[in-house]
């Protein structure tokens, strides 16, 4: 395809894109007289599409993965699965470059459609298979913000054991609803300075504990602790996979997708792989230092208390920084929330997208007080479980658009967006990730099962390849299906 056809093309997405939208746009104003967000699912028109900036992408993910949510993450690799210093960084760069890729992918989605993710799974997984896909994005923006609400509260209990963990989690959760009720714009108003205090704070404690890490690699790992702990990587990556365009739909349909890719990937990469490195190296100078030790048996918040110990008073203050990190982490849970539940039809569209992300902020702080006490356990069993099914969704839709719609955005009905009838039935899509489950519970290593395959590996314990197998069976068994559907049935692409 020559530059001309480029050209053509992406402005053929950009007329279609912009004709879809203004059909049904049903809002008046995008934000209401106290500054609300109206719009919900409904596709971005380009008369209401800001300017083009795709360094709002980096500093949004960036603010978003640097939090003491990442830090509790990366202390798995000790803690956890005993990984030497070695085997555990290897692991960091590895899986966090895999697991950002269809992050980065399918945020170039968000300009050329105007749509957020959970509708543009409707040209895959179709109108009702996308209900399948919407719930359990529902239900994984609900286990993220209960994990990292229970990290928060750690860290607000370590800096002061008069306060329980439960009324850390209370605070945090106000003030992330806060945030997200009011939507697209204010969040990256929030997004675009939250990273700064936080990138500094993180290199202090660095400073401060780098001098302990235990970096003698002799030992081996585990192979199967190796794997697991790169399965729950992956998992904390790949996370935002289910909502990357939600943040990008009013961006101009000719923003350039390699920045908006480039922006993305590095603003996911560089705050995880450092702040889950430090975390790490955190949970491996136990060895060297008895105060961390003592500390790191209640949670990551407490080592990070013993870290910043030594700076007295304003150590503390960076702690009440640090836990107030969560709410950055948790505004794309709680935003995405509310956008996933009206994917389920107008009877939920009509239902204002503020009261959706109101009750799942509700929801998830009743799941996450009561996890307290197994937190450690929880945590790599939820990260795990999401890597499981966003990695054989991601195969899906990569293949229905490199493959089947040959990587063009033009191959797409954008009017369809809401019609049935108009998109693909999605049969192939739900058959293949119901396939893509079954290679995950043969390869899952999870407390409370281990699968055949998984044992094979290491037992008895197991090495968790569970969301390696996912996303395999997924996309073999979608080529497969999909082809016929297409071929003999006539399959709507």
């Amino acid at each position: 395809m020559g530059k001309e056809d480029l050209e053509k093309s992406a402005a053929d997405v950009a007329i279609a894109a912009d004709a879809a939208a203004v059909k049904d746009d049903t809002s008046s104003a995008d934000y209401d007289s106290v500054g609300i967000e109206n719009r919900g699912i409904e596709p971005v028109p380009a008369s209401k599409r800001e300017p083009a900036n795709a360094f709002a992408s980096f500093t949004l993910w960036a603010s978003s993965n640097m939090v003491i949510s990442s830090f509790s993450t990366g202390t798995l690799g000790a803690s956890l699965f005993f990984l030497n210093f070695r085997d555990g960084l290897l692991i960091l760069i590895f899986f966090n470059l895999l697991g950002i890729l269809p992050v980065a992918f399918f945020s170039t989605f968000g300009p050329k459609f105007g749509m957020r993710q959970m509708v543009i799974t409707r040209y895959s997984f179709g109108y009702y298979g996308a209900w399948l896909i919407a719930l359990l994005n529902i239900l994984a923006c609900i286990g993220w913000s209960a994990v990292n609400v229970v990290v928060g509260g750690q860290v607000i209990n370590a800096l002061d054991g008069n306060i329980p963990i439960w009324v850390g989690i209370l605070i945090i959760a106000v003030l992330t609803t806060a945030v997200a009720i009011f939507g697209y714009k204010w969040i990256h108003a929030y997004e675009r300075y939250a990273y700064i205090p936080m990138t500094i704070i993180f290199l202090i404690v660095l400073g401060y504990s780098a001098k302990y890490w235990y970096t003698d690699s002799s030992v081996p790992s585990d192979v199967g602790g190796i794997l697991s702990f790169g399965g729950t990587i992956y998992g904390f990556a790949t996370g935002w996979t289910s909502y990357a365009a939600d943040y990008n739909s009013y961006q101009p349909a000719d923003v350039s997708s390699a920045a908006i890719f480039i922006n993305t990937f590095l603003g996911v990469f560089i705050p995880l792989f450092f702040v889950e490195l430090v975390g790490f190296g955190a949970a491996t100078a136990v060895y060297n230092n008895e105060d961390y030790a003592a500390a790191a048996a209640n949670g990551a918040g407490s080592l990070v208390g013993a870290v910043l110990d030594p700076l007295g008073g304003f150590g503390k203050f960076l702690m009440v920084l640090l836990a107030l990190s969560i709410v950055a982490n948790n505004i794309p849970n709680d935003y995405s929330l509310g956008l996933s539940v009206q994917v389920f039809g107008k009877a939920f569209e009509n239902v204002k997208r503020i009261w959706w992300t109101l009750l799942g902020a509700v929801v998830y702080v009743a799941i996450a007080i009561p996890s307290i006490t197994s937190f450690h356990t929880a945590l790599e069993n939820f990260l795990l479980v999401v890597a499981y099914w966003l990695a054989a969704y991601a195969s899906i839709a990569a293949v229905e658009h490199f493959v089947f719609r040959k990587g063009r955005f033009d191959s797409y009905d954008m009017a369809a967006w809401d019609t049935p009838a108009l998109l693909p039935s999605g049969v192939p899509a739900v058959l293949a990730f119901l396939v893509g489950m079954v290679g995950a519970v043969l390869g899952m290593a999870q407390a409370w099962y281990v699968g055949t395959l998984a044992l094979k590996i290491s037992a008895p314990f197991g090495g968790d390849i569970g969301f390696e197998l996912s996303a395999g069976f997924a996309a073999v068994t979608y080529l497969a299906v999909r082809y016929a559907e297409i071929t003999y049935f006539n399959g709507k692409v």
